[in-house]
C-alpha cells in the first residue's frame, strides 16, 4: 500500500487529480509480526492524466529473527513469505491504470480497492488483504451515452487455478433505454442495470482437527474440503436527477439476491454538493435505507471479504465460511437499517470521509478516510474500518475486527523524505486455524525525485 490508493479515495479523484512523475528508492526498518527487516525498495510512480503506473521492487531482509524462528527463508535472510508463490513476482507491478472510473474507457490491473454500481454488492473490495500474498486483479469498464459495463476479476493468476484463494469474477451491465429510442430525449437520465458477481470456489467446509482447528494443505493454504460457487445478483434503477454547478443528485434503487440465501432492498441517493466561490469545495454524500432478510448481507463483497469467506462473522471463534453461514441462516425475520456516507474535500488540501451502517439487529460498522494530499512538505493519508461495533468504547480498537492503514512522508531536504507506515492486515496462523490480524510498520528514508 506504499502511498497507493486506499478505499474511499476514489471519492476525491477528480478534485485531487494532478499529473505526477516520480522515481525513487526506500530504505527502512520494517516490523512484521515478531521479526524486524531491512526493506530495500526501488519504485516509480507515473500519473499523466488518464495513464497511471506504479512499479516497485521490494526486498525484505531479516535482521532480527525472534521466536518462533523462521525455517523457510533463503539462507535465513530474505523473507520467504514474500516470494513463495508465482503470483508474488508480479508485485513489482503494483498497479497499471488507464482512465478513471466513469470515463468512457477505464482499466486497472494490480492492487484493487473496487466498487461496482452503487456498491451494494461489491463495495470497497480489497483483493490484497493478506500480508503474505500478492494478487493481480483487474477492473475493466466501458461507458457510453447508451449504457455500459463494469467488470471485476480478483486475481488474474488464479481464476482457472486449483486454489482455495478467492476466484472472484463479475460485472454490471447497464443501459439507458430512452437513449436507444431517442438519444436527444430528456428521459435519458434513467438507467437500468443488472449485476452478477461470483466467487467461483467459495469455501463451504474446512478440514479441521479434533479440536476444531482449521488445517493447511501442502501449498500452505487453508485446507478446504468442499467449495460451492456463491453468486450474488442484482437489479438496479437510477436517475441523474440533477447535474449543475451546485449539486449532482442521483436517486437509486437496488434489489439484490444471494443464490441459496436471502434478498435485500436498497433505496438511496448519491449527491455531490459544490460551492462555486472560486475554490474547489466538494461534499459527496450518500444516504441509503435498507430492508433485507436475516440470511442476506449488504455489500457481500466488502473490504473484509477475503477473510470473511473463511471465517464469518469476523474474529468469531465459531466462525464458518460466509456463504455456508448465510445459506444455513433463517430467512424468516426481516431487518431494517441505514447506510450513510459523507466526504469533504477542501480545495485539495484536506480530504475527510466516513461511512456508517447500522441495523435493528446486529452491531454497526464504521469506516473512516483522511488525507492531506497537496502539501509540498507533508503527505499523509489513512483508512480505518471496523465491523461489529458493540459500543462507544469499541469504535477505535485494533483487534481482529479492525483494518487500519496509515502512511505519511515528510520532506527533510529536496527529494529526500522521512517515511512512516502502519498497517493492520491478516495472515493465516496454522496454530489457531484462523486468519489472525497482523500489524506491520515501516520507518525509514525515501528518495523521491519528481520530474
Amino acid at each position: 500500500f506504499a502511498m497507493g490508493d486506499l478505499p474511499m479515495e476514489d471519492l476525491f479523484t477528480k478534485a485531487g487529480e494532478q499529473d505526477t512523475k516520480s522515481l525513487g528508492a526506500d530504505m527502512a526498518l520494517v516490523g512484521i509480526d515478531e521479526d524486524f527487516f531491512l526493506q530495500l525498495s526501488l519504485k516509480t510512480e507515473l500519473n499523466l492524466g488518464k495513464i497511471g503506473l506504479g512499479l516497485q521492487v521490494p526486498l525484505n531482509l531479516r535482521v532480527i529473527d525472534r521466536d518462533p524462528k523462521s525455517e523457510n527463508d533463503y539462507y535465513g535472510l530474505i523473507r520467504y513469505e514474500d516470494w513463495d508463490e508465482t503470483s508474488e513476482y508480479f508485485r513489482v507491478i503494483r498497479y497499471a491504470r488507464y482512465g478513471q472510473k466513469r470515463d468512457p474507457f477505464y482499466i486497472r490491473v494490480g492492487e484493487l480497492a473496487a466498487n461496482i454500481g452503487h456498491g451494494t454488492i461489491v463495495g470497497r473490495y480489497l483483493n490484497n488483504i493478506d500480508i503474505d500474498t500478492f494478487r493481480v486483479g483487474m477492473q475493466l469498464d466501458i461507458n457510453s451515452g447508451y449504457g455500459g459495463i463494469e467488470t471485476l476479476v480478483s486475481d488474474l493468476g488464479s481464476v482457472a487455478d486449483n486454489t482455495t484463494r478467492s476466484q472472484l469474477v463479475g460485472g454490471r451491465l447497464y443501459v439507458k433505454p430512452m437513449a436507444i429510442i431517442n438519444p436527444e430525449s430528456a428521459l435519458n437520465i434513467f438507467s437500468v442495470g443488472f449485476t452478477a458477481v461470483s466467487d467461483l470456489n467459495a469455501p463451504v467446509q474446512l478440514n479441521r482437527d479434533v479440536n476444531g482447528v482449521a488445517l493447511i494443505n501442502n501449498d500452505g493454504q487453508i485446507d478446504v474440503i468442499k467449495t460451492k460457487q456463491t453468486n450474488v445478483y442484482g437489479l438496479d434503477l437510477d436517475v441523474e436527477l440533477l447535474h449543475n454547478a451546485l449539486v449532482d443528485l442521483i436517486p437509486y434503487t437496488d434489489i439484490n439476491k444471494i443464490d441459496g440465501a436471502g434478498w435485500g432492498l436498497h433505496i438511496g441517493a448519491l449527491a455531490t454538493f459544490k460551492l462555486p466561490i472560486g475554490l474547489d469545495l466538494r461534499l459527496p454524500i450518500r444516504a441509503e435505507y435498507r430492508r433485507f432478510k436475516e440470511n442476506y448481507v449488504p455489500i457481500y463483497f466488502s473490504d473484509f471479504y477475503e477473510i470473511e469467506r473463511y471465517m464469518y462473522p469476523l474474529a468469531s471463534d465459531s466462525g464458518a465460511p460466509k456463504g455456508a453461514v448465510l445459506r444455513q441462516a433463517s430467512g424468516e425475520d426481516g431487518l431494517n437499517g441505514y447506510y450513510a456516507q459523507a466526504a469533504f474535500d477542501f480545495v485539495g488540501l484536506l480530504q475527510v470521509g466516513a461511512i456508517y451502517e447500522d441495523y435493528n439487529l446486529g452491531d454497526p460498522n464504521l469506516a473512516v478516510f483522511l488525507a492531506v494530499p497537496a502539501l509540498k512538505i507533508v503527505d499523509f493519508k489513512a483508512y480505518y474500518a471496523r465491523t461489529g461495533i458493540t459500543g462507544t468504547d469499541d469504535i477505535f480498537v485494533l483487534d481482529d475486527r479492525s483494518m487500519a492503514i496509515a502512511q505519511g512522508q515528510y520532506e527533510v531536504i529536496p527529494f529526500v523524505f522521512i517515511v512512516a507506515q502502519f498497517s493492520r492486515q491478516w495472515t493465516f496462523a496454522a496454530s489457531t486455524g484462523n486468519y489472525d490480524s497482523t500489524d506491520s510498520w515501516k520507518f525509514g528514508v525515501s528518495y523521491n525525485f519528481n520530474f
